[in-house]
């Protein structure tokens, strides 16, 4: 996590850029692991469904169906990180 102690601040960026290396990493079953650890229930129950009806609309390949729901998770973790680090940008 060179990215994440090389500054006192952390960006967004480097934020999501950790967090995908540590994803890329890690084993389907770690993943779900981390997810059920992390992640409510009923947000990864939204990820997968809106990947279902995304995929179906826009004719994505399933690979690409099985992938949406893990980059919106994604970038709910990155979101949640920020929050915890005091950097969530106003709305």
């Amino acid at each position: 996590m060179d990215a994440l102690h090389s500054d006192s601040t952390v960006s967004t960026q480097q934020i999501c850029w950790e967090l995908a290396e540590i994803f890329n990493g890690l084993s389907e079953d770690s993943f779900d692991e981390l997810i059920a650890k992390n992640v409510p229930a009923d947000i990864a129950e939204f990820a997968s469904r809106y990947g279902d009806d995304f995929s179906k609309v826009h004719g994505l390949t399933e690979v690409a169906r099985t992938q949406i729901p893990s980059l919106i998770l994604l970038g709910y973790l990155a979101r949640i990180v920020e929050e915890r680090l005091g950097q969530a940008a106003p709305a």
